[in-house]
């Protein structure tokens, strides 16, 4: 006997795809936050030194 699923299942199937895809996203985002600021706090003090980017 072979199991079809219902179209509600898939499109739960989906809504769980979409909520782990925006988690992974904003995961990343907050991983990545301290070393943005780390280097935006680095690139302003070599500016402020005169140094040219």
């Amino acid at each position: 006997m072979t199991y079809v699923s219902s179209g509600y299942e898939q499109f739960h199937g989906i809504d769980r795809l979409v909520a782990t895809r925006a988690a992974i996203i904003l995961w990343t985002r907050l991983a990545v936050m301290p070393v943005e600021i780390l280097f935006e706090a680095i690139e302003a003090e070599l500016e402020q030194r005169g140094v040219k980017l």
